[in-house]
């Protein structure tokens, strides 16, 4: 799949988020958002957590090779419950150090249906999980201030 979706022109951003879920649903409504937020990011997806790790590598390379100052991911936004390679699992590799992907400022926010206490518990088992959204309870501007969180953004005025 390895979509990009630009908020505006590629050529002008240096930041970027990925949207890890395999609902094509969750995904639209979660890059819906994030155009609402007013900051310009390059939104990137992926179906599962195997098919980010080849973004985060291949991928990424090609775009920044295209676009100089477009930087990995500075949050990544993870479902749980995925085919092929969960969300778990996925930060699992992440943190592994088995891949070449620059890894800093970037952040993951699990992003789940899943709202039980022992999904939410397991997060603090991984550096690299700085929160749990969970998917309806998240409001535009909460996700605005996950990102700003994460990162300085030059925001429109």
């Amino acid at each position: 799949m390895n979509n990009t979706h630009p908020a505006s022109d590629a050529a002008t951003q240096t930041h970027s988020v990925l949207i890890i879920d395999d609902s094509e649903e969750d995904r639209y409504l979660l890059k819906r958002y994030l155009k609402k937020t007013g900051l310009s990011l390059l939104v990137l997806e992926a179906t599962n957590g195997q098919e980010a790790l080849d973004l985060l590598t291949t991928t990424m390379e090609d775009l920044t090779k295209q676009h100089p100052a477009l930087r990995a991911p500075i949050v990544i936004f993870l479902d749980i419950n995925m085919p092929i390679m969960d969300g778990w699992e996925f930060v699992g590799e992440l943190e592994s150090d088995q891949h070449s992907i620059e890894l800093e400022p970037m952040v993951v926010m699990m992003y789940s249906t899943a709202s039980e206490s022992e999904e939410k518990d397991k997060v603090h088992q991984y550096s690299k999980i700085k929160g749990y959204l969970v998917k309806g309870d998240s409001t535009v501007e909460s996700i605005k201030q996950t990102i700003l969180d994460s990162v300085t953004i030059d925001q429109p005025s």
